[in-house]
């Protein structure tokens, strides 16, 4: 099927930049937009990004080519860090940058009170999967929402139709086992934040259940080659391809064939051969068509880019030998990785031999390579354009100033005015199963927080005794992702426990302040990411009663914004993977090869994958009260209801004892 072009208003082609000759290779193969990372201040730090000097050339080489440039700004930002934000804003701002692609509240805030002229788009970090997150986004003011990954076609149809916000979609490149902006695991196991641009792929590790191995969470890449005819159609501003870490051809290569298929000089099977050649990963076209699990996970060999092409069948002292289809030549550029799932080992080919169907590959040296290691095909010598790494000639700087002049009052607007003397400790508990109810009386928290989803909660209204006793502190808490197809249930259902007396929410998602009503209170849990004064000061403003410190926060940035208002989680189980994709391991334990056990949970749509050992904080309470902190939580989400785990709970906490078989998370490796 070729596109009709004489009626279509084409989506903007936005590709990829992490070099200069990924920037020149986008524009050449005819993008119209590029986004990139400057600094450090960006999800992608392993690509190697953009300084603000060599960005001054490239704004006026785009302006050349008609190319927009948006510059990522997408990761959690803390508190040392807003000095260098507020000054990197101000020389966006100075260059004229066309857009921000931002995560952080507190990002928004700034930009938003001091450069309002810098236009934000939402990045796909933010979650916004439903219109209720685009009303959110607008009222942020934000011109642009890049969706979550995992939506259907009818899903983003219907977002559509409801906003009139600037949508951006993701059309190609590899995705994510979480959903992107809840994933902790890089986090959790080495303290490398995914959600600070420095993710380890703990979804391409290898991992062992009851029965095998396998690489349970590691997906394909994603493709909408096939669904661009209907996507061009939905009136969606920007198809976007995923690949800040890819080469130059690769970025080439694809914009190529989306630019000739977006501009009707060829159809979709044309389209889609030539992009089977893009040494990317295997191709799903991930939920599009439908939620159903479409062969999405590949589990029996690593998932690392390029095309697979076999294994090493033997290792001399300089050489390799591989039985492969794929005719090799000297200067071809090849991913060798172990089974074992580990980082994979480029290498250039120097010399090739044949004798009979094993190909002898020659290579400078031989980094660790092993028998049955697999073998990755990336790139060819030819493939390489000098041009790409060069600037355009005769283009000049923009000239721009470094410091931001009004940077000490926009950081001392940040302080918090401190009134802890009026401020009791409160104590809050959180609970995912009715069986609990009865069994934290004698804890008698201040506020009983009670997780769940639609059905969970209809169980609840239909045994109001069972709530009677916890009316007053009872605060109800709706999941992360609420697809667009069943939001209006649950409106129906904050309806209906308005009516059976509840008056106070939890957030799991920013948006859903304003699914609750105006005058009831609402408290923003964990994944609505605090980790900065500014976002303490957006969500103030939004009327937020109280926020949850960050699950993967540290001490020493916690004791930079002790807020009155700041509940401290200090047990529970930390979710490392929240996904709309059933893994192949799903309600099983799994354990990876250090020996770190997970669990694996689904919730009515919604995969968990737990942390064998939970957080406990118990013994640092003292130093946390003497810092200012004044609300704690509890979390007994996903333990089976025991009163023997309570006791021990309550005694443990009483005691300011750390629980046995817990772990501190970032408490101990820091948050970086």
């Amino acid at each position: 099927m070729t596109l009709d072009t004489n009626t279509l208003v084409k989506p903007e082609l936005l590709a990829p930049a992490g070099s200069l000759e990924s920037f020149n290779a986008a524009i050449e193969a005819g993008a119209d937009a590029v986004y990139l990372g400057v600094g450090e201040l960006n999800a992608r730090l392993r690509a190697k990004n953009f300084s603000v000097k060599t960005l001054s050339f490239l704004v006026n080489q785009a302006k050349k080519h008609r190319v927009k440039i948006y510059i990522t700004v997408n990761t959690l930002i803390k508190q040392e860090e807003l000095p260098s934000l507020l000054n990197l804003l101000h020389q966006l701002n100075q260059l004229k940058i066309d857009a921000i692609i931002v995560q952080d509240l507190g990002l928004v805030y700034l930009a938003r009170h001091y450069f309002p002229d810098l236009a934000l788009h939402a990045s796909t970090q933010m979650v916004i999967h439903n219109s209720l997150g685009m009303l959110a986004a607008e009222k942020l003011g934000i011109k642009r929402v890049v969706l979550s990954r995992e939506l259907t076609l009818e899903e983003i149809t219907s977002i559509r139709e409801q906003t009139k916000l600037e949508l951006e979609v993701f059309i190609h490149g590899a995705l994510c086992y979480s959903i992107s902006g809840l994933c902790l695991a890089s986090s959790c196991l080495g303290g490398w934040s995914g959600n600070r641009g420095r993710c380890t792929q703990v979804c391409r590790r290898k991992f062992r259940n009851e029965r095998e191995s396998g690489f349970h969470f590691s997906p394909k890449d994603f493709w909408a080659v096939n669904h661009i005819p209907v996507l061009a159609t939905l009136g969606i501003s920007s198809f976007k391809i995923e690949g800040r870490m890819k080469r130059a051809e690769y970025v080439y290569k694809v914009v190529s064939a989306y630019r000739r298929l977006l501009d009707g000089q060829t159809d979709v099977d044309s389209a889609r051969e030539e992009l089977l050649l893009d040494t990317g990963r295997e191709k799903t076209s991930f939920f599009l068509s439908s939620t159903a699990q479409l062969d999405i996970i590949v589990t029996d060999r690593p998932s690392g880019t390029g095309i697979h092409i076999g294994k090493i069948t033997d290792v001399q002292k300089s050489s390799v030998s591989i039985e492969t289809d794929r005719r090799l030549s000297p200067g071809d550029r090849l991913r060798v990785q172990s089974p074992e799932g580990e980082d994979g080992k480029v290498v250039k080919i120097a010399q090739v031999s044949r004798s009979g169907s094993k190909q002898i590959l020659t290579f400078a040296s031989l980094p660790g390579i092993k028998k049955q290691d697999h073998v990755f095909y990336l790139a060819n010598k030819q493939e390489k354009n000098n041009q790409w790494s060069k600037y355009d000639p005769g283009i000049k700087a923009t000239s721009f100033q470094k410091t931001y002049p009004k940077i000490h009052k926009a950081l001392k607007s940040l302080k918090i005015k401190q009134d802890n003397n009026n401020v009791k400790n409160r104590l809050f508990i959180k609970i995912d199963h009715l069986d609990w109810l009865n069994m934290v009386k004698e804890i008698d928290p201040d506020y009983l927080v009670i997780s769940g989803d639609y059905w969970f909660f209809n169980e609840l209204l239909g045994s109001p005794k069972r709530t009677r006793y916890w009316i007053q502190k009872l605060v109800v808490e709706l999941p992360p992702f609420i697809p667009e197809t069943e939001l209006n249930n649950y409106r129906e259902l904050v309806s209906r426990l308005g009516d059976l007396g509840v008056q106070n929410w939890m957030s799991s998602h920013y948006s859903h302040k304003w699914l609750f009503p105006e005058t009831d209170s609402v408290f923003a849990d964990t994944t609505v990411w605090t980790t900065n004064p500014a976002t303490q000061k957006q969500l103030h403003q939004d009327d937020f009663k109280a926020f949850t410190y960050s699950l993967e926060d540290d001490l020493l940035n916690i004791k930079t914004m002790i807020n009155p208002n700041g509940i401290m989680p200090l047990f529970g189980y930390i979710p490392l993977f929240i996904s709309r994709i059933s893994p192949t391991a799903a309600s099983e334990r799994l354990e990876d090869d250090k020996g770190i056990g997970f669990v694996v949970k689904e919730i009515n749509g919604l995969t968990y994958t737990l942390d064998e050992q939970p957080l406990c904080l118990f013994h640092r309470r003292e130093k946390l009260e003497n810092l200012g902190v004044k609300n704690y939580l509890i979390d007994l989400s996903f333990i089976h209801p025991s009163r023997k785990t309570i006791k021990t709970l309550v005694f443990d906490y009483r005691q300011a004892r750390k629980t046995q078989g817990t772990i501190l998370f970032n408490h101990k490796s820091g948050f970086k």
